[in-house]
């Protein structure tokens, strides 16, 4: 019988805070970088809160940023996590360019989770988050 890795995605939807230099706003993600902040063409940091999931043990948890044509980084309760820069080809949502980090050791009760994105909307359009950033669960096999 072969090994089933169990997985298990949460979408992070819902109310982002998003802050530019010129502005602070809540707003409901996922959402293109135009639908949000037009023009603009800079940084933006998204914030979302989330509580930990409960009944954890012998899981590894991730956070997955979906394609986004464009660099930036990932913190979690202010520690860093990683950063990622798309500005290559690709088609946004394509699953297989996908950024996954592993947040285990760093998910406390209550969290913070901090993406800095800068992008150029007049040189890649679908740049932004528009699809789901997700949370995911994966059954630790190594336990």
């Amino acid at each position: 019988m072969p090994d089933e890795t169990r997985v298990h995605r949460i979408r992070l939807a819902g109310p982002w805070d998003v802050i530019t230099a010129a502005e602070s706003k809540r707003i409901k993600m996922p959402s293109g970088w135009r639908n949000i902040l037009g023009t603009y063409c800079g940084s933006a940091i998204f914030k979302r809160s989330f509580n930990s999931p409960v009944g954890l043990k012998n899981q590894r948890l991730f956070i997955v940023i979906p394609f986004t044509h464009g660099c930036g980084s990932v913190r979690l309760n202010s520690q860093f996590i990683g950063e990622f820069d798309e500005t290559g080809s690709g088609t946004p949502g394509d699953s297989t360019i996908e950024k996954k980090y592993e947040i285990t050791h760093h998910i406390g009760s209550y969290n913070q989770l901090e993406i800095e994105l800068t992008c150029q909307p007049d040189l890649y359009p679908e740049c932004g988050l528009d699809s789901a950033v997700l949370l995911e669960i994966v059954e630790d096999q190594r336990c």
